[in-house]
Parts: structure tokens; sequence; C-alpha cells
């Protein structure tokens, strides 16, 4: 009698460790957990659903959990829908028992949904002006997200959540009518800092691309940070539109190509409102004419014919709050002769320094006619001309030897 209950009491004890192996390798599929999830997910709002197929149990021997997770589920608000690859949350058997709140966490990988749809859910349940605007300017775009939430006792939501994923084929409309086309780039979302990543768009027909940028949140504002770049792109008629025409309209860029690599920082407060800019950029331009027919260039330059092809120009430009910066360098030529051209510009306040070094070496002609008079003879003139410079502060014009 009792060898046939100890043989029992084995032979349950050896189905219990074999279902406990299956369960922690293999796990169950089963829809009896459907119903659970459901009223989790309509305890955040009741006007969430879920469609769900079977779901599938696997025991964590470690911490006494049931890992929970079901394929292809389709989240439900009203007439939208969210489209998901994969749900999975932690169960604490203990809580579980105890009636306390039993998820501990929960991770969430989406399909391609449209971010408008998105935005619209999200609206609905929490609306702001923020969100307003966000939902007026994505006009289309694609997004996949990876969402991990960890929870307390109390069912609260940790500080540790994470989300990263991808947005792509998007555009945003501003509200000055410019667009943004082809957005593509990664994200990574924690409490109070975003990065993303490797992006690429395209602004008046002109491609642009970023390694990085950051945002952080403190105290009510929004502190910015990256880079922006491109590469061998053709200044067109739409991006010189931005920029008063005052400033551009000497100058011919039909046949311009530039590159630029510019770092930022800015703080937007809640209002849109943006302080402490700062950039640094600099900017290479193949080629650009200046046309200009001023008689003081042609007093100076009498072979100046109204025109005046500036090549391989680069600029350094550095911009604060009450401060402006440029340097910059270029190869002028005048009548098809090659001079080398450079100038610095600061702005502090209300302040302005300029100056500029110009080599005169190729115009003999022209230089003769400036400083003839005050030199013994031509011989010493010719002498030194190859290390003549022009040098042009702000109000005053001098010629100096170098």
């Amino acid at each position: 009698m009792i060898k046939n209950i100890i043989k029992i009491i084995s032979i349950i004890i050896a189905i219990l460790l074999i279902l406990i192996f299956y369960l922690n390798i293999y796990g169950i599929n089963t829809t009896q957990f459907n119903s659970f999830i459901k009223k989790e997910i309509n305890s955040y709002n009741n006007q969430l659903d879920i469609e769900l197929k079977k779901v599938k149990l696997i025991l964590n021997l470690k911490d006494f959990s049931l890992s929970i997770k079901t394929l292809d589920p389709l989240l439900l608000y009203e007439n939208q829908s969210i489209k998901l690859k994969e749900l999975s949350t932690n169960l604490s058997i203990k809580a579980y028992l105890d009636k306390n709140f039993v998820i501990q966490k929960l991770f969430v990988k989406s399909d391609e949904n449209e971010v408008k749809n998105l935005i619209k859910i999200y609206k609905s349940i929490k609306n702001s002006p923020q969100l307003y605007l966000l939902d007026k300017m994505f006009k289309k775009g694609l997004i996949t997200a990876n969402i991990i939430i960890n929870f307390n006792e109390a069912g609260e939501i940790n500080n540790d959540f994470s989300i990263y994923g991808t947005l792509t084929n998007t555009k945003i409309k501003f509200l000055n009518e410019n667009n943004l086309n082809d957005l593509n780039f990664e994200f990574k979302i924690k409490k109070n800092n975003y990065i993303l990543k490797n992006i690429l768009f395209e602004f008046k027909d002109i491609g642009f691309e970023s390694d990085q940028i950051k945002v952080n949140q403190k105290k009510g504002s929004y502190i910015i940070n990256g880079n922006l770049k491109n590469n061998k792109n053709t200044i067109n008629k739409n991006l010189i539109s931005l920029f008063p025409s005052e400033y551009f309209e000497q100058f011919n860029f039909e046949k311009t190509s530039f590159n630029s690599d510019n770092n930022f920082s800015f703080n937007v407060n809640r209002k849109f409102k943006i302080n402490d800019l700062k950039v640094n950029s600099k900017i290479y331009l193949d080629n650009l004419i200046y046309n200009n027919d001023s008689i003081k260039l042609k007093n100076y330059l009498p072979e100046y014919q109204g025109s005046i092809s500036l090549n391989k120009n680069n600029f350094n430009i550095n911009f604060s709050k009450n401060n402006l910066k440029i340097e910059g360098k270029s190869i002028y030529s005048l009548n098809e002769i090659d001079n080398n051209f450079s100038f610095n510009f600061n702005k502090i306040k209300n302040d302005i320094k300029f100056k500029t070094n110009i080599n005169l070496n190729n115009h003999l002609t022209s230089i003769l006619l400036l400083i003839g008079r005050f030199l013994i003879s031509s011989s010493y003139l010719e002498s030194i001309l190859s290390k003549l410079y022009i040098s042009i502060p702000l109000s005053l014009f001098s010629i100096r030897t170098v």
C-alpha cells in the first residue's frame, strides 16, 4: 500500500517536473489569457480594444512569473487601427494570486503604421496644442516602433521606459508652406531624452542628412543640438527664395554647387519660441558670378567689365546671440586672371568690423594707376608687386606690402 502511494506521488512529481520543464522551454498556446489582456488594455482607456490570436505562455522559474506572448495583434481605437507584430508581458504569479497588479514588463513590437493614425489616436486620448499642430504638419509617413515598459507594484509606469524605431517616407508641411520631403530617420526615446539618428530628407529639392540630433527636455523647455550637412547640391531658385533678395540679387548661382557641414544648438519653449541659437557652419561653393556695374569698382580696377568670377569659396560661420563671425577664402577671376581673396567679418551687437585681403599681383595696369604716383619708379613697383595685398577695414581703404 505504502509502495503504491509512493509510486503515485513519484509519478505525479515526475509529471509536474516534466510539465514545468516543458512550460519553461517550449511553453503552451492558449486563448485563456485573451480576456485578461483585453481587460488590462481597456483599463487605460475604455475606448481601446485589441484583437488577439492565440497566446503563448512560458514559465520563468527565476522570478516565478509567466511570459505571455501573442503575435500579430491589432490595436483598435474607434475607427482607427494599429498593426502590431508582437505583444508580450511578464505576469507575476504571486501578485496574481494576491490579486494585486500583476504585469511587470510590457514589450510591444509594431508593424508599419501611418504616423497620422497614431497621432489621431493619441490626440483622442490626450489632446494638446502640440498634438494638434503635429497632426496638421504630418501629411504622410510610416513608423515602426519597439516599446519596453516596466511597471512598479502599484501598476504605474517606471521612468526607465524605452521606445525605439524608424520613421520612413515622411512628408511634413510647415506653417510657412515649406515642405520636408522623403524624411527618414531612426529614433530612440527615454524619459526627457530623444535621439534621432541617420536622418535623411529633401528640402527645396536639395538632399540633406544628419548623423544625430538630440533633444533633452528640462524645466518646460527642450534643449536641441545636432548637425546637418549636404554634399554637392546645385543651388536653385527655391533655396535662394528663403533669403532676402537684396543680399543675393547681384550673384548668379546658375552653375553653383555647394557642400555644407553645420553644427547647431538652441532651446525651444512650449510655445515653440526659439532661444539661445548657436550655429557653426563650414560652407563650400565651387563657383559663382558676382555682377555689379559699380563705378567705384571701375575706378580702382579699370579692367573690370561688370562681373567677377569667384571660385573655390570656403566660409566658416559662427553665430550666437548678438555675435556673428564669418571668415572667407576664395579665388577670384577678373578677365580670366586668378587671384586670392580672403575676408573677416565680425559683428558683436552693433559693433561691426570688416577686413579683407585681396591679392592684386596679376593686375599690373590697375595697380599702377592706383599707386604709381606715390612710388619712385615702375621698376621698383614691379619688384614688390608679387607681394602686394590690399587691406580694407570697414571704413578705411589702404594699401600695404607683406
